[in-house]
């Protein structure tokens, strides 16, 4: 089994435990699996992530307003400190 389709099957689990509608981070800081991650996450393309969460929940409504559905998003930032 190849990396790709490897982590390809690891979103869909993490995807499927979480029912019809889910959303998977993804967190790349040193860019280093960009390529991989384009071709494992969803069929569904992510926004692009620019530095804003709030603009990125944005742009998610504006495709799907409910956000039904399933979400695989790559971000380029290290992960925002728990709250």
């Amino acid at each position: 089994m190849s990396i790709q389709s490897w982590l390809r099957d690891e979103l869909q689990q993490a995807l499927d435990r979480q029912g019809k509608s889910g959303l998977v981070v993804w967190y790349d800081p040193g860019r280093m699996l960009g390529a991989l991650a384009e071709r494992a996450c969803p069929p569904r393309p992510p926004p692009p992530f620019a530095g804003s969460y709030l603009a990125l929940r944005f742009a998610l409504e504006k495709n799907t307003p409910d956000l039904h559905g399933r979400w695989g998003l790559y971000v380029l930032e290290p992960p925002p400190p728990n709250s």
